[in-house]
């Protein structure tokens, strides 16, 4: 696979016929010590008594450890920061897309990303998008307008969709692959998703976690991923562009729903 230089940008070619793969990258590993959590801990199981003791321990010692974990996920903005720091990203150095990293169609959703670090923007969407639809009732989130148009609740579901997929297109150009992508038919997805028979906590809890992964892909992408370009044949062409679509997507949707809650009274 080659990387190669095009309008001072990195671009992503595979290898033709006669090419030889470029240089790999080399896989980052975690310590030893990463991955060991019981050091120096030793369970005797002289006795069933024993055992259970041991056992009782050590689920608990796993139990305190996935607390943390969760604690990690709502940590306040400096600690985001701290985090990304200790990981080698300057979230706040990756600036705008510009207008060619995208077609302008996707100018809808980037526009309405306000300036500032986009990692940070996107980690403060989760709570406000709980917030907004902890307003809702299971009925108020299955009113429709119109029958072709979606409830409340297939809007979040939606969003989850829409995340999934564009993130999967970001960390198919980080890795350079060019294969050419599926289109997204977003009404198929909504029509056979389910959304209707779940209840607003339950969809919205499942986007967190899809936005947790999002946030987790960014945050560990290099320089060099995040510089990287695909060719002017991509409707996207950056992963800090799908970025800023994806923030900006949920903005708009959001935004909508608002408008629509205005329109029709806070019980819709």
């Amino acid at each position: 696979m080659d990387v190669v230089a095009r309008f001072g940008k990195e671009v992503c070619f595979l290898p033709g016929a006669g090419e030889t793969d470029g240089p790999m990258i080399a896989n980052r590993r975690l310590g030893r010590d990463q991955f060991e959590g019981y050091h120096g801990r030793e369970l005797v199981y002289g006795s069933r008594s024993g055992l259970a003791v041991a056992l009782r321990a050590t689920v608990r010692s796993m139990v305190e450890a996935f607390g943390t974990a969760l604690s990690a996920i709502n940590t306040s903005e400096q600690a985001t920061r701290v985090e990304d720091h200790l990981m080698g990203v300057d979230i706040g150095g990756r600036g705008r897309p510009e207008a060619d990293e995208y077609l302008p169609y996707w100018g809808r959703y980037t526009a309405l990303v306000p300036d500032g670090a986009i990692i940070e923007i996107m980690d403060r969407q989760v709570d406000e998008i709980r917030a907004y639809f902890a307003g809702f009732s299971t009925e108020a989130a299955v009113w429709r307008a119109a029958p072709d148009e979606w409830s409340a609740i297939e809007v979040a579901g939606h969003l989850g969709d829409a995340e999934r997929l564009l993130m999967h297109r970001a960390f198919r150009l980080s890795r350079c692959d060019e294969t050419p992508w599926e289109n997204f038919e977003p009404d198929l997805y909504v029509a056979n998703g389910g959304f209707g028979a779940r209840t607003p906590a339950d969809i919205v809890g499942e986007w967190a976690i899809i936005r947790a992964g999002t946030l987790a892909l960014l945050r560990g992408m290099d320089d060099a991923s995040w510089a990287r370009r695909m060719p002017e044949s991509f409707s996207v062409r950056s992963v800090r562009a799908f970025a800023y679509i994806v923030a900006g997507h949920v903005t708009h949707h959001l935004t909508a729903l608002r408008a629509e809650r205005v329109t029709r009274g806070s019980e819709f």
